[in-house]
């Protein structure tokens, strides 16, 4: 049974997340304090910048040999499964979506 204290533990975890989402998103669409290259910018300094580095740090202090195999093989197929399905969902279309579509469905 899940107790009301866990449920706050992880609304209280949660809840920074999701109000500084907000904040970009308002900052973006309804104030209008960034402009469309701003935001271009922004995206290639997280992407090429900041993502590699916290990849890197994450992979430097995992425990292979601590991990639970099973949880990494379900992982392996489901992002396979995930690329699949967004490649051929993304056909017709750009490949920016098929890209963002894995992103996306991919936070498992």
């Amino acid at each position: 049974m899940i107790a009301w204290g866990d449920i706050y533990n992880v609304v209280s975890g949660m809840a920074p997340l999701y109000f500084a989402l907000v904040l970009g998103y308002g900052s973006v669409r309804w104030w209008r304090l960034f402009t469309a290259a701003q935001c271009g910018a922004i995206n290639t300094l997280v992407a090429n910048f900041s993502m590699p580095f916290f990849t890197l740090d994450f992979l430097a202090r995992a425990d292979p040999y601590a991990m639970n195999y099973r949880v990494l093989a379900a992982d392996a197929v489901s992002k396979a499964l995930l690329a699949v399905a967004a490649g051929g969902g993304a056909g017709s279309r750009s490949s920016s979506w098929a890209i963002t579509g894995f992103s996306l469905a991919g936070f498992n």
